[in-house]
């Protein structure tokens, strides 16, 4: 199942501003990786030795990236990202900053709440990738 829901991702791509979308885009990932957490443990294990299994996680991953990438543009557009930082670079940054091993990391390893995941992520993302007050 799908557990990003429409009116969800829409929070997103309907967000009044480029870093209004980031911090939306943030906080669904905190709300998504718990949810798909078993499912992503089961397909990393699998996809060493299933090819099914692997191509599902690379277009899992690659649709993920593509998000991101939709949002990287955005952001560019609003003239929000840092100087020298190209669409491409702040997608992958997001992607990266954002991935499960992330998560997983941040909450199940340190014990982060969603709420502290949500604040420093973005936080971090944020002081990284955007032009200070944009």
């Amino acid at each position: 199942a799908d557990n990003r829901t429409p009116g969800r991702q829409r929070g997103v791509d309907e967000a009044p501003t480029a870093r209004d979308a980031l911090r939306e885009a943030v906080r669904l990932q905190a709300h998504l990786k718990p949810r798909l957490h078993g499912m992503t443990v089961a397909l990393g294990v699998l996809r060493r030795t299933d090819p099914g299994a692997e191509a599902a996680w690379q277009e899992r991953d690659q649709a993920r990236l593509g998000r991101c990438r939709d949002l990287a543009r955005r952001l560019q557009a609003d003239d929000a990202l840092r100087a020298g930082l190209t669409v491409d670079a702040a997608a992958s940054l997001i992607w990266a900053v954002t991935s499960p091993a992330v998560w997983e990391d941040l909450v199940l390893g340190l014990g982060w709440s969603a709420a502290r995941y949500v604040r420093h992520v973005t936080s971090m993302l944020e002081d990284g990738l955007l032009v200070p007050g944009a």
